[in-house]
C-alpha cells in the first residue's frame, strides 16, 4: 500500500506513505511493483471476526469467548448448537 499522505494514524504495517511528491510516488510503487519491500505483516487491528458471536453469546446469555488476536480462527458455530 503506497498512501499519498505526509502522516497517517494508522499503520497497517507494510503501508509507506510517500506524500505527494511524485519522485516519491513513484519510487514506492516501483518497490511494491518489483518486490524490493517485505510483505506486510498479518495484522489484528480489525478484530478477528468473532464479534458478531460474542455480541450474540452475550445478548442471549451465553458464556463469552475473550477476544484472543492471535488465536487461530475457528468455525464460529462449533461447540455453540445447544
Amino acid at each position: 500500500v503506497v498512501v499519498l499522505r505526509e502522516a497517517t494514524e494508522r499503520s497497517e504495517g507494510g503501508a509507506m506513505l510517500a506524500g505527494a511528491d511524485v519522485d516519491r510516488i513513484v519510487q514506492a510503487a516501483e518497490a511494491w511493483l518489483e518486490g524490493a519491500l517485505p510483505p506486510p505483516a498479518p495484522s489484528d487491528i480489525y478484530g478477528d471476526g468473532f464479534a458478531a458471536t460474542r455480541i450474540v453469546d452475550a445478548l442471549v446469555g451465553r458464556s463469552v469467548d475473550e477476544f484472543a488476536p492471535n488465536r487461530l480462527a475457528r468455525a464460529p458455530w462449533s461447540a455453540r448448537i445447544s
